[in-house]
C-alpha cells in the first residue's frame, strides 16, 4: 500500500512539473545584468536594471488559431532594447526597438508549437511584458 501511495505521488509531481513547463514555458538566453530586480512568473516578464546586455527569452507553447495578446512597456535610460515574438520556425512575427509608447498588440498564431518572446540588446532601463491567449474571432 505504501509503494502505491509513493507511486501516485511521484506521478502527480511529474505531471505538475511537465504541466508547469507547458503553461509557463522555459526561460533562457545569454545575458549579463547588473543591479537587477526581476519577476518572471506566469504570463509576465518584468525586469529593471542598471545594465542589461545580451538576449533573454521565454518559450510559450501555443496552438494554431489562437491570438497572442501582448502588452509591453520598455523604458530606456540609454542603449537599445529589441522586443521580438518568434514562431517555431524562427520567423519574427513581431519586432520593435525602443518603443516610446506602451505597446498593445494581437498576434494571430499560424501554427502550433513553441514560440519565443524575446528581449535583446545593450540597455539601461526596464521592461514589462504581459500576455494572454485569446480566441480568434
Amino acid at each position: 500500500m505504501r509503494f502505491k501511495s509513493l507511486l501516485i505521488l511521484a506521478l502527480i509531481v511529474t505531471a505538475g512539473v511537465f504541466g508547469m513547463r507547458y503553461f509557463v514555458g522555459n526561460e533562457g538566453g545569454t545575458y549579463v545584468v547588473e543591479k537587477s530586480i526581476s519577476s518572471n512568473f506566469g504570463s509576465q516578464m518584468k525586469q529593471s536594471y542598471e545594465s542589461f546586455e545580451g538576449t533573454k527569452y521565454r518559450t510559450i507553447a501555443l496552438l494554431k488559431g489562437k491570438v497572442f495578446h501582448l502588452e509591453a512597456e520598455i523604458k530606456t535610460t540609454s542603449g537599445d532594447l529589441n522586443l521580438s515574438f518568434i514562431d517555431p520556425n524562427g520567423k519574427r512575427l513581431y519586432s520593435v526597438s525602443n518603443p516610446e509608447e506602451p505597446i498593445e498588440i494581437d498576434i494571430p498564431i499560424p501554427i502550433s508549437g513553441e514560440y519565443r518572446l524575446q528581449v535583446e540588446g545593450e540597455h539601461q532601463g526596464s521592461y514589462e511584458l504581459d500576455w494572454d491567449l485569446r480566441s480568434a474571432e
